[in-house]
């Protein structure tokens, strides 16, 4: 029974119930992705018609989520929630294209737009020391106008940004941005956020060339690590009851063992 109960409180302490937690306040998870496609006709009396069609996703709740939508460039997610780890990774793509003429139609444009969103809201009941470290990324591909965004940032709710990871105005595609924080936070809210985004833009000179597409995404992971002397008052007090315990209980006496005994 003794051995039982050690490693019960083994397990407990390498799990982390001593140590310092995320508590949840909100959460709010999607994805989401919308195509366009619009028809300029040869009669200029005619004015041009939009066929738009959308799909998302939502997380429910703080159970892990992990999600896509049935497009090219792909769009999903995969994140989950504990108490002291977080983890995330979204992309979005989109696309352009322009097609014609036709014996009606003019020509036509095909934009498809998608975005992956991450945000979560916790309190620090301690001070709590953090690790945030992760990467965004951001491409396009031949001729395309779309504009795409990825993002992570870790603030204080009513205070600055603590940490975040951003392109650079002006940095040219594709690029990788890494993030690497570690630090510990005062008692208080934080909210950290991620975003992968796309948006298509059609071109304003039907005659110009357009087609192409884009993708951004990020991946991150937030970690709430003990101090080394955060388990020592708990764990110790723990084991001290289970001690005390194990110690009051009646000794029971072990297996005795008879020698034989042969007559002579």
């Amino acid at each position: 029974m003794f051995n039982i109960r050690l490693v019960a409180i083994g397990t407990l302490l390498l799990s982390g119930y001593c140590g310092a937690q995320f508590v949840p306040v909100s959460q709010s998870r999607s994805i989401q992705g919308e195509d366009s496609i619009t028809y300029y006709y040869r009669d200029p009396s005619r004015p041009p018609t939009v066929n738009q069609t959308h799909d998302s996703r939502t997380a429910p709740d703080f159970s892990s989520f992990n999600q896509s939508l049935a497009t090219y460039p792909p769009i999903s997610q995969s994140s989950s929630i504990t108490p002291s780890l977080i983890t995330g990774s979204g992309q979005a793509g989109g696309s352009g294209s322009i097609s014609g003429p036709g014996n009606i139609v003019s020509y036509s444009t095909d934009a498809t737009d998608g975005s992956s969103l991450f945000g979560f809201t916790f309190n620090l009941t301690a001070p709590t020391s953090i690790v945030l470290s992760g990467t965004i990324h951001e491409d396009q591909f031949v001729l395309d106008l779309g504009q795409p965004n990825a993002s992570i940032v870790l603030r204080q709710v009513g205070g600055p940004v603590l940490a975040s990871a951003v392109r650079p105005l002006q940095a040219p595609l594709p690029i990788d941005v890494p993030l690497m924080y570690a630090a510990t936070l005062d008692p208080g809210q934080y909210t950290l956020s991620a975003a992968a985004t796309t948006r298509e833009l059609a071109p304003a000179d039907p005659l110009q060339s357009f087609g192409g597409t884009e993708e951004s995404s990020f991946q991150f992971t937030f970690q709430a690590v003990p101090e080394p002397g955060a388990l020592l008052a708990p764990c110790l007090a723990v084991l001290t009851v289970i001690g005390l315990r194990v110690r009051a209980q009646p000794h029971l006496p072990g297996p005795r063992h008879w020698r034989s005994r042969c007559s002579s």
